[in-house]
């Protein structure tokens, strides 16, 4: 195990949690599993299952509103890794890392701050 690995923990519990990523993507972990959040120009809404480190979205609903060239572009990335992300972790610096099949570098999502 090299030592960027060993500094990475599958997560405990992302059940509840928010995260925000890249161009302000939102992703929000509810106690029973259910999953929600912003790609930047939609909200979306699903479920997603942790076992370990291992981590599977079912298919998410998505509202269709269009937005600019550069938006639309951010959503399909972002949704093309939710879809294909197999594993999470904690790194080191607290952030969560979803990594997919032959992607060369995880997405990286900030905890987002509590609001109430």
């Amino acid at each position: 195990m090299n030592g960027a690995q060993s500094e990475k923990a599958a997560p405990a519990s992302l059940f509840p949690s928010g995260w925000v990523g890249e161009g302000g993507v939102t992703l929000n972990f509810q106690a029973d599993g259910a999953v929600s959040g912003s790609t930047g120009c939609n909200r979306y809404v699903g479920q997603a299952q942790l076992r370990g480190d291992r981590i599977d979205f079912a298919p998410l609903a998505v509202t269709r509103m269009a937005c600019t060239p550069g938006l639309m572009a951010q959503e399909s990335r972002f949704l093309a890794a939710l879809g294909a992300a197999e594993r999470a972790a904690i790194a080191a610096d607290g952030r969560l890392e979803l990594y997919g099949p032959g992607a060369a570098e995880p997405s990286r999502f900030s905890p987002q701050p509590a609001t109430r």
